[in-house]
């Protein structure tokens, strides 16, 4: 399944994506980041420094990284932002999921935290 608004995904500027991923049967949503690269390391023989490699990550078939919402089979996926900076990524998830209100329990949207620092509380 394709992103919509995966036309403003420039893969030679953006390094992350912000989206939203909503449950057509249940209307339940989510919200969350995706790096479009990912750098690994290599220790070379004869050689102090390691060798990095960086490569483009498997986004465009990515679901989440939410068990429920992996979990989920008829799905619209929408991109909300393309992001120059990863930084730049964590900071409007974050902005997106607090204005939101995603912790709020009276709301359809299932993520249980923001950061790893506040959480929906049952």
């Amino acid at each position: 399944m394709s992103w919509i608004n995966e036309e403003i995904v420039d893969i030679t500027k953006h390094k992350a994506i912000v989206y939203l991923i909503t449950n057509n049967i249940t209307n339940e949503k989510y919200i969350g980041k995706k790096n479009l690269f990912s750098k690994t390391s290599k220790k070379v023989k004869n050689r102090v420094n390691k060798k990095w490699t960086i490569k483009e990550t498997k986004w465009r078939d990515y679901q989440s990284s939410s068990d429920d919402v992996k979990k989920w089979g008829n799905v619209t996926k929408e991109i909300l932002r393309a992001c120059e900076f990863v930084g730049e990524a964590t900071y409007i998830e974050t902005k997106l999921l607090f204005e939101y209100d995603v912790l709020n329990i009276d709301n359809s949207f299932v993520n249980k935290n923001i950061s790893g620092k506040f959480f929906k509380s049952y």
